[in-house]
């Protein structure tokens, strides 16, 4: 949490380098924002050709869509739920992709960072549906098999946040001038402390996917 607090920071104080008056970012179809989400999207309109700039606001989009959009969903441990939260997503993810897309290896640490984080949340969010096991055996027998199916459900998105911090860890270390961005460095140490808390598998499974992408 405090890597995302200092990464929303820097991020507002690219944008509020520049002066005068702003222009939105492109957003992705149907995609409605807040009033906050709104007021990040916007780039200062001297730097609307300055990608740094451009990159850093989107980015910020991406992180304010995500809460807002988690936010306003009602999840129960059903499939409706976990399309649910698919589509939330979405929007984001779509962003995401124009950063890594966009060749700045610096902001594509960030947003593929930002990429496993989303992905891990969704996948904690759905663990909360399903109650602690109380009441009689015969409910927490059932309550097991419904924590089970989540458990199945979830698996490919926390194996996509293995790989995509593996993916920061591989580039920081091929990058090392990069670290010397506090931001980029925190982005590291926290996707080397989230494959630990995600265990072998997603590991192991990462490191695969990793190996066969190359």
């Amino acid at each position: 949490m405090r890597s995302v607090i200092s990464l929303i920071v820097f991020l507002i104080a690219t944008q509020l380098a520049y002066a005068g008056g702003t222009t939105p970012l492109a957003l992705p179809d149907d995609t409605q924002l807040s009033e906050v989400c709104g007021r990040l999207a916007r780039v200062p309109t001297e730097a609307i050709e300055v990608e740094p700039v451009v990159l850093a606001a989107a980015l910020s989009m991406a992180m304010c869509l995500v809460d807002q959009r988690f936010a306003a969903l009602e999840l129960r441990d059903d499939n409706a739920s976990i399309d649910a939260l698919i589509h939330a997503a979405l929007p984001a993810a779509e962003i995401l992709d124009r950063v890594n897309n966009s060749g700045d290896v610096e902001y594509r640490i960030l947003a593929t960072r930002l990429g496993g984080d989303i992905l891990t949340a969704m996948a904690v969010r759905m663990r909360g549906t399903v109650p602690a096991n109380h009441g009689s055996a015969r409910e927490r027998v059932d309550l097991e098999r419904r924590r089970d199916v989540i458990e199945q459900r979830i698996t490919p998105w926390l194996q996509g946040a293995a790989v995509s911090y593996a993916e920061v860890v591989e580039l920081t270390a091929a990058h090392a001038s990069l670290m010397k961005n506090p931001v980029v460095a925190s982005a590291a140490r926290d996707a080397t402390a989230s494959l630990r808390a995600l265990g072998a598998t997603q590991v192991a499974t990462a490191e695969g996917q990793r190996s066969s992408q190359k």
